[in-house]
């Protein structure tokens, strides 16, 4: 199993950061572009939604990463401490068009869009979001 696991801060320096370190970390690990690309937006989303929301944009706040590939799937963990937030209770429901709604509220339904399942949990004033893809054999590179 490969893994990954960081500690970052709840800015968007430190989302940058983490994306270059999984970018090169899944390139090693061959898996291919596109899927990390899918992975890397779902994973920008939550981030994002952590320090604007749990954090409300509080810069000095962590924010945990566990990304594990098994051959078969993909595992990403993200641990925050901001207040209960299930994503799983959020409507799925979603305006036909972009022009009817606010800006922004698409991350949730992105993040849907892209994985297979996802979990919630609240442990330790922690919330714990598991992100699960299974990644087909044409998604990965020699």
């Amino acid at each position: 199993m490969e893994s990954l696991n960081m500690e970052i801060n709840s800015n968007p320096e430190s989302i940058r950061n983490f994306q270059h370190i999984l970018l090169d970390f899944c390139s090693g690990i061959c898996l291919e572009k596109s899927l990390v690309v899918k992975i890397n937006l779902a994973i920008e989303e939550i981030l994002i939604n952590i320090i604007s929301y749990a954090y409300a944009g509080n810069d000095n706040q962590k924010i945990f990463v566990d990304f594990e590939y098994n051959g078969n799937q993909i595992k990403i963990v993200i641990k925050d401490m901001g207040p209960p937030f299930n994503i799983n209770e959020v409507s799925e429901s979603r305006p036909m068009s972009p022009f009817v709604d606010k800006i922004g509220g698409w991350g949730i339904h992105i993040v849907r869009s892209i994985m297979d399942k996802i979990e919630y949990t609240r442990m330790n004033d922690y919330n714990v979001v598991s992100l699960f893809k299974n990644v087909n054999s044409y998604e990965v590179t020699e």
